[in-house]
């Protein structure tokens, strides 16, 4: 029988802005490892914001996020969401992403870095999924 799936929803802020450069280079190698490791998700980035979502077998996707914890480019790692799924959302992509430029988009605030108690982590939660599910139906 194969290892129930699992969903991690995160918020965190670069401790530099990333270049495009960066921003490629890092995305083919999460790309890879993803691929190799069965995981999914979506990643967007804003302004040094990163929003990310992470699916795949429970075991691989809690040792990513701790990997994720420890990870010097990152900081404010904050937990939204992490539940068992039965199947995956973001499952066509090793890694999505969109970079969103824009200065008013929809579902996304400043507060998914800081949320305070339960119920806003909860409603931020669903915010960062809308919002990803936004951009993954998005062509181009």
């Amino acid at each position: 029988m194969s290892e129930p799936l699992m969903q991690v929803v995160y918020v965190s802020c670069a401790t530099k802005p990333f270049t495009e450069g960066e921003l490629e280079s890092l995305l083919t190698s999460v790309r890879f490892n993803n691929q190799r490791l069965g995981v999914t998700g979506m990643l967007l980035y804003r302004e040094g914001d990163f929003i990310q979502v992470l699916e795949g077998p429970e075991t691989t996707v809690t040792e990513l996020f701790q990997r994720i914890l420890s990870d010097a480019r990152h900081s404010g790692v904050f937990e939204l969401l992490s539940k068992p799924i039965n199947q995956r959302e973001f499952g066509e992509w090793s890694m999505g992403f969109r970079r969103i430029d824009q200065q008013h988009i929809p579902g996304y605030t400043k507060m998914m870095n800081n949320p305070d108690d339960q119920q806003l982590k909860v409603e931020t939660a669903s915010q960062a999924l809308a919002l990803m599910r936004n951009f993954a139906s998005m062509k181009g």
